[in-house]
Order: structure tokens, then sequence, then C-alpha cells
């Protein structure tokens, strides 16, 4: 939610008396800072790392400029994740959302957000811990800002943007628009932040260090560290912040002195008169800096999928041009503009920035016809993702990794029928039976010996595939690690879909009473993650074998005749898949009821399949929810006993009762009941809505669910369905 209110500042006479520097320091070429030996230069260095990310202006072509007004108390504010953050909003028309670098604010955009207001909606937001943006204590990294900007996007913009970044900000803003490529319809780099991989880097090697720390590191050596660090940073940041050294360094670095103003050092030290500054310009400096190697230029481009601009000042001493060239040789998507300039050649050659942007703004707005309006982004038909995907010379070539099961053979032949090269991960020992069940049900598709705890086999599957798929058992899901570290080290994964399937991990109620079985996925998912692979994450819920052959019933196998156990009032809804070859069954269903999703393999292979080379799915969460195919236990137990017409006699049990039946039940008993209290008491399956862009039947309208009938072991029920008139099919 967006409000406009007074920043959280301190007085006029407090902010007199606090006219010191920025709370943070700028990163050097490449991300990497200079230290200085000598005393004096380092005092002089870090004020000038801390002034000269902010602000450097030609002031003969800024005068001709309007700008935007100084408010001491900022503009707009925004609440996210319960921070305070501040932006400045103006103009009307497409958005552009302007990024600062590390140390400024959305005032370092003074000269640029009046002249693009002019045609388009221009957003310049502050990021957590600078500006009039809230100091939080908080552990600061690359993907907080990241998760900042990517729900800024989503919550306060809403539509497609053109994503604007200045040195941090800049690096920010690659990082979002492969979060939400949806959101984002290009993306300008001024002197980017950020390195390329190394690749002479030995794997895991810093990692593995960290992990063979001495107890004598962790208990002597890392805490005198810290103490040390505190001191000379602490001292740095009282030097930095200090009026006359600010103006000093400000002049010493802008060419023409006359544009070292009262607004440009008013934008520099107010934030610094807040008591969390010098915390946060600590924790900036001793652990985001050390650990930006985590992020790499090349990851994030490799996944990137929209227009690139790159306005570069030339000039600028420590992100030259050739890291542009660089940049160019890499995304070949990528028009560059070289501008005469330093670091921040928006502020210090505004005139030359803004025309050299509405150009592209106009080339980029140009690339569909102008009488044709963009399309809403859930209205996007499959149909026209589909064409620009068939024009490719090449399908993606897919890995499939737990290929010998009942899933992961499905996704095989879905693969190998959508007509991609279809590889299968086998251990060896179903290699040693060649005839076996396992092997016949991957004809077509290249097998591969190997398996997750083999990683020079793994990588040698992982460097032939654009896209793997891993489709385990949960209980192997932290087997995934190595997986993901072939992923890591091939560089040529484009798509990662790592074994989910069921709820969304991040959506249930039940952690801590599940025995640690969704926990493992989200730390799958930190780790794919935190490495920057590309990914997309399957939740189809329920597999229709589990639980609905029995009418939700443990214990049995197939629908009871005489007694049923109803959990709750029955009134929870589960939403179920009930497929005839020709047509699935479909039904009204209230809104507000919790809902259980139940699905086939056929249908959750395929709609996998889907998504690996649509860009709309790429670093999703995606759902399979058909919304016409919703149940309670009431109507299952209603539609059963019409079918063998007869009542049943109903046991109604509580949530306190199935609680303590959790509590004293055996493995794997007590799952099946987690999972029924998970579904039908709490409703961790629907009790949330889903954005109709990561829904797989809104996704994909041109598909239908045609799966085969209901599983051999129910056979009782396959009659059942036809006491229902038919609506209109539901589409997947």
């Amino acid at each position: 939610m967006s409000v406009a209110c007074a920043a959280a500042l301190p007085t006029a006479s407090a902010r007199r008396r606090h006219r010191g520097s920025p709370q943070t320091a700028l990163e050097g070429g490449g991300g990497k800072l200079v230290m200085m030996q000598r005393r004096d230069l380092v005092t002089k260095g870090v004020t000038l790392s801390v002034c000269c990310s902010m602000l450097s202006s030609s002031n003969s072509s800024a005068q001709a400029l309007e700008r935007l007004p100084f408010k001491a108390d900022g503009y707009n504010f925004w609440t996210w994740r319960g921070r305070r953050i501040h932006y400045v909003e103006q103009g009307a028309g497409q958005p552009i959302v302007l990024i600062h670098g590390f140390g400024a604010s959305a005032f370092h955009w003074r000269y640029n957000i009046p002249e693009l207001a002019k045609k388009y909606k221009v957003y310049a937001i502050d990021l957590l811990g600078f500006g009039w943006s809230e100091k939080a204590l908080v552990e600061y990294e690359a993907t907080i800002w990241m998760e900042q900007v990517r729900d800024f996007l989503r919550d306060v913009v809403k539509d497609p943007a053109v994503v604007v970044g200045n040195s941090l900000g800049g690096f920010t803003t690659l990082f979002a628009a492969t979060e939400v490529p949806e959101l984002v319809r290009g993306v300008v780099l001024l002197n980017s932040a950020g390195q390329f991989g190394d690749p002479n880097r030995p794997p895991e090697a810093a990692e593995a260090a960290a992990g063979e720390e001495s107890a004598v590191t962790r208990l002597v050596v890392r805490p005198l560290k810290e103490a040390f660090q505190r001191v000379v940073l602490g001292f740095l940041f009282w030097q930095a912040k200090q009026p006359a050294r600010v103006e000093k360094v400000l002049k010493s670095v802008y060419k023409d002195a006359t544009n070292v103003d009262e607004y440009l050092i008013g934008s520099i030290t107010a934030p610094t008169a807040d008591p969390n500054a010098g915390e946060v310009y600590y924790r900036l400096m001793s652990r985001f800096m050390a650990n930006q190697s985590r992020y790499t230029l090349d990851r994030l481009l490799g996944k990137l999928s929209c227009p690139l601009l790159l306005l570069w000042g030339d000039l600028d001493p420590w992100v030259g041009p050739a890291k542009a060239a660089q940049i160019k040789k890499f995304y070949q998507d990528t028009t560059v503009v070289n501008l005469q300039a330093g670091h921040c050649p928006h502020d210090e050659a505004p005139e030359q920035f803004n025309g050299a942007l509405l150009e592209w703004l106009a080339s980029l707005d140009a690339g569909k016809p102008a009488d044709q309006p963009e399309p809403a982004l859930q209205s996007v038909s499959y149909q026209v993702a589909s064409a620009a995907m068939c024009e490719e010379a090449t399908r993606s070539r897919v890995l499939v990794v737990g290929a010998t099961g009942r899933l992961g053979g499905c996704l095989v032949r879905a693969s190998l029928a959508a007509g991609h090269p279809t590889f299968a991960l086998v251990r060896p020992h179903h290699l040693a039976v060649p005839d076996s069940a396992p092997l016949t049900s991957l004809a077509g598709a290249t097998v591969v010996k190997g398996s997750l705890e083999d990683y020079p086999s793994l990588l040698e599957a992982v460097r032939q595939v654009d896209v793997v798929i891993c489709a385990v058992p949960t209980k192997q899901a932290l087997e995934q690690k190595l997986l993901i570290r072939a992923i890591k080290d091939a560089g040529c994964v484009k798509r990662f879909i790592p074994a989910e399937y069921g709820l969304d991990p991040t959506k249930v109620q039940i952690c801590g009473m599940d025995h640690g079985f969704y926990e493992k996925k989200i730390e799958i998912r930190h780790l794919i993650e935190s490495e920057c692979i590309p990914h997309t994450y399957i939740c189809c819920n329920f597999l229709m074998r589990y639980l609905l052959p029995s009418l939700v019933q443990p214990g049995l196998d197939a629908p009871p005749r005489d007694e049923v156990k109803i959990f709750g009032d029955g009134n929870t809804r589960g939403l179920c898949i009930l497929l005839l070859s020709f047509s699935p069954v479909c039904c009204l269903v209230p809104e507000k009821k919790k809902r259980g999703v139940f699905v086939e393999e056929t249908d959750v292979a395929k709609f996998t399949i889907c998504t690996i080379d649509d860009p709309r799915t790429l670093n999703n969460t995606l759902y399979l929810r058909p919304s016409g195919n919703v149940y309670s236990m009431n109507e299952l137990v209603d539609l059963w006993e019409k079918k063998i017409n007869k009542f049943l006699n109903k046991i109604y049990i509580t949530e306190e009762q199935l609680l303590k039946n959790i509590e004293d039940a055996p493995l794997p008993l007590k799952m099946d009941l987690i999972f029924i209290y998970s579904t039908f008491i709490k409703g961790d399956q629907t009790y949330f809505e889903i954005d109709s862009r990561k829904e797989g039947t809104q996704l994909y309208p041109h598909f239908l669910l045609l799966s085969s009938l209901w599983p051999s072991n129910c056979g009782c029920w396959k009659n059942t369905i036809l006491l229902f008139q038919f609506a209109k099919p539901q589409k997947l």
C-alpha cells in the first residue's frame, strides 16, 4: 500500500547539526573496495567513495533543465514488510522506474524526473537503508533490494515498466528484471555495479573454506575481527559525514565546482542524521561488500529476456567502457550509448542522458503497432507464445532426473510428445536389466547413466541440455544439492524445475508438524535462488492416486460402503480433477471456501513441459488449480452414496480429535493424517488467491485435460462420474 505522509526525519535544527555525508560508500570498480594505505588517502578515499557514487553533474547543461523540488520530508511512502519506503511519482503514461546507486536517493534523479514525466509515468524509489527509506537493521545483500524492487513493481507500479538503474541500482535493476520478466519491458543500466564470474575460480572454494572454519577462528578470531572493523568503519563514517569534507571531496571530483550546491549536499547529508545510519553503514561495508561475488552479471544476463540499453559514462574511473563492451558481447539484444561523463551520467550530463533515453524509449514503443494497445498480461494467449517459440530452429533439450519413477516417466513421454530432444538420467542398476519396465517406458529418449550421488555423471549429463527437470520423491529432495552445483558449473541450463509438484511449501500452515517435509523443499528453493539459477516451481497439490481412491479414508484401498469419517465439518472443499477420456467433471464452487486439489500425473507432466520455453514462467511459482473441479468431503460422500444407492454412517472427526490422532499415529499413517489436516481443515491448497498469470488453466487455455480414467484400484468409481451433467470442459 502506498501512502503520502511525512518522512521520519529529525527536526530542522537537528539536520543543521548533522550536515554530514551519506550513510554508505560507493562500490569500487567491479564491486571491489580498494583500500588506500596512507591515512590521508584513506579518509579522502572513503569520503570520495561516499560522495562520488551519488553526484556528478554538468552545471551548464543542468541549468537549462527543470529540477525536481527538494523536499526535506520526502514525497510518498510505501510500506514494505513493515518498513517505510520512500519514492517519487510524477507524470502519466507507460511507467519508468528509476533506481539510484550506492549511497544515493531518489533526489539523485533531480534533472531526469521532470523531463521524463512529460511523456511517461516516472517512479524513483529509495532502496532500503538509503535516502529517505527506513534505515532498517537487517542483513543487507543484493537479494533484499531485488525483492524490494520486485514487490514495488507488483504492488505499486503494476504495469510492465522500463527499469533504469545506476551503479548498485543498475545491478539491482538487472536482478529484479530476471525475477519478474512479465513486469519489465526494458532495462537501462548506467555504469552498473556487478562482476562477471571468474571461470578459473574453483567451484565452491570459498564456501568450502568457510565450512571448515576452526573453533579458534569462530570463537576468537572472528569476534576480534568484527570488533576491529566496527572501530575502523565507525571512525571512517564519522570522518566521511563531516560537512566540510563532503563539500571538499565533491569539489575535487566535479569539473564544474559550482554544481556542488545546497540541494546536492542536502540530499547526501540528511539521511545520515538517522540514529541507525552508522550501523547500516557498518553492515553494508562489512557484509554486503564482502559478498558481492556471489551474484555475477553473466548469470543474470543469461536469464534476461527483454531489450537492454547501456547509457555509459566513458570517463568513469571505476566502471569504464570496457565493461559495457563486455556486457554487449555477452547479451546480444543490447544497445550502447557512450556519454562523455563519469560514474553518474544522468546527473553529470542530464541533457545527453535524457535525450538518449527518450530516443530509445520511442524505438521500444514503436516495436508494436501504434494503433494496437498493449494487451493485458493475463490475456496473452499461449498460442501466440507458442508460435514465437516454434520459429526457433531447435527446441530445448530436456533432461529428466528421476525418469524411472511414475511422474518421471510421464515427464519423459510428455517431453518427447512435444518434440523436445529428451534425455533420461538412469541409475546403473536399472541399466543392468535392459528389458525392465522402467527402461522400456523411456523409449525414444536418450538414456544417460548417472545418479544424484555422482557429481561427474551429473555434470556430464547437464552439459548436454538446456532444461533440467527433477522428479525424485520428497525424501530425496536434499539430494538435489549436487545437481544444483552441476547446473551452476555447467553454465548452459536456461531452466531448472526442481522436484516439487505438490503443495506450495511457502503457503502451508503446518510447518513444525510435518517432520521437515516442506522445509526440505524450501531449503532447495533458497539454494537455487542464491545461486541465481533460472527456475520454475510447479505446484499441483495432490496427485489423484493419493487419498482420493479411498474417499479420503486413510488405510483403505477403495471407498467405504458402510461407515465414513468426515474431517472437520465436511464443508471445506477439495478441488478434484475427475477425468474421463472426453471431459472432466465440473461443478460450481462458492467463493471464500477452502479447497483441495487432486491431479493426475499425465496432466502434471504436460503442464510442466508447457512451461519450459515460456518466458512468462521464468523464475515464477506456477499452480495447477482448475476452478471447476472442487469438492468438499460432504460432496464426495454424497456422490458416492448416490452411486451405491445407500446412505453411509457418518463419523465427524473434529480438529482437536484429528490433532490427537496425528500425535498418536505411527508413520506413515501420521503423514496421511497431517496432509488431511492441512487440506481439509487448514485449507492449505486454496486459501490464497492465485494470479491468473500463474495458473495452468489460464496460462494454457488451448490444452484440454484429457487424462486417463481413475486408477484401477478404484474402478468402482468409474461410472460414478456419469451421475453428473457435464458442463463445459475445463481446459489446461
